[in-house]
């Protein structure tokens, strides 16, 4: 029967095994040490009183050999340097670090520890193939658990510095770097010309305050009290009332208004203009000719503008339609200026044209040249 090899007393350097157990509750247990329950209890707290033997290459890696769900620490140095930096570096960064810094068997403890504490909810696979292929397959099933937003999973701790693989320059994302500059650089331009306009503005302040500082010199003063503003917000107002403020400085932008001459004068000639009102006109019989639109169209012009139109001045045009069961025609109004919004107004009016005619404004494409 193997034999306790106990836990330090008192501070003694010795171990001793209060009940001196020497029968088959005695196990291997970390550290390479055959302890009873009750003394390897006493040696590592955090580590239940499971009969599993733990082997010697897991004992940097993790005291927990049965967790559950309901543990709110769970110590391991894998899984504790994933849950940190799913965060901060990208996944094949992460894959790529613990891959070339784990072993095999750290991999597999925290995978088994990972599978323990999921219980149910998320099946692992077992994979095959030398060392190398088999590390990094585990890394990656390791960080897409940790990244699964569908699993809750304890606060991962570690108690060994050494085994955190340390991150360098070659393995941080610099396009993230490269945006927060650039968000940063953004800021600070807003905030340049936010002080651009606080020093207009006191500016102005100091303008407003000076022109109603000369005024209240002249203002008399009653019953030897000063009514001088002491505020930037009296200073305004003030100003305002005082007309000292106004927007006459504020120079007008717009064009000065063009006429038309109506005088009489025999001694200079003038050149006649005219404006063109286009009219799209559709859902026309196939077989409609271009003289019988244009007569229509001139019929229709003199009955709403009281005026006939000179054969130069109207323009008929039959369009090329998608189908042969309907015409459309492109119909030209040459008028005067004067008459040219009554024209508008009234040929795009629907009492003006036959019933079941399509009207609408035409607008003739640009040739260049």
């Amino acid at each position: 029967m193997p034999r306790c090899e106990g836990h330090p007393v008192d501070g003694r350097p010795e171990s001793v095994c209060p009940h001196k157990r020497n029968d088959n509750s005695v196990r291997h247990t970390q550290g390479d040490l055959m302890r009873c329950p009750d003394c390897d209890e006493f040696r590592f707290p955090l580590a239940t009183n499971s009969a599993t033997p733990t082997s010697a290459s897991c004992h940097s890696l993790t005291d927990v050999t049965a967790a559950s769900t309901n543990m709110t620490m769970v110590k391991c140095e894998v899984l504790y340097f994933i849950q940190n930096k799913c965060s901060v570096l990208p996944v094949d960064s992460i894959v790529f670090v613990c891959a070339n810094f784990y072993t095999c068997a750290e991999l597999d403890d925290a995978k088994g520890l990972l599978g323990d504490l999921l219980s149910n909810s998320k099946r692992l696979p077992r994979h095959n193939g030398s060392d190398d292929v088999k590390r990094r397959k585990i890394a990656t099933d390791l960080v897409k658990t940790c990244l699964d937003p569908n699993l809750h999973l304890p606060t991962i701790c570690s108690t060994n510095i050494q085994r955190i693989p340390s991150v360098g320059l070659e393995h941080v994302h610099v396009s993230s770097l490269l945006q927060e500059v650039a968000a940063l650089c953004a800021e600070v331009r807003s905030l340049v010309s936010i002080r651009a306009e606080v020093c207009d503005i006191r500016k102005t302040v100091a303008e407003i305050h000076t022109s109603t500082a000369v005024a209240s010199d002249v203002t008399p003063v009653s019953d030897g009290l000063s009514t001088a503003p002491t505020t930037a917000a009296q200073v305004l107002s003030a100003a305002v009332q005082s007309g000292a403020f106004h927007n006459s400085e504020v120079k007008d932008q717009r064009r000065p208004p063009t006429v038309v001459g109506k005088a009489s004068n025999k001694k200079i000639k003038t050149v006649v203009t005219k404006r063109k009102v286009n009219v799209f006109v559709s859902r026309l019989s196939p077989d409609t000719s271009d003289s019988e639109v244009q007569s229509c169209a001139a019929d229709t012009f003199a009955e709403v503008c009281g005026s006939q139109l000179s054969d130069d001045c109207l323009h008929c045009e039959k369009l090329t339609t998608r189908y042969h069961s309907y015409a459309s025609f492109w119909i030209s109004f040459a008028v005067d200026p004067d008459l040219y919004d009554t024209a508008t107004t009234h040929l795009m009016s629907a009492e003006t044209w036959p019933c079941g005619v399509l009207v609408r404004r035409y607008y003739p494409p640009k040739h260049n040249g």
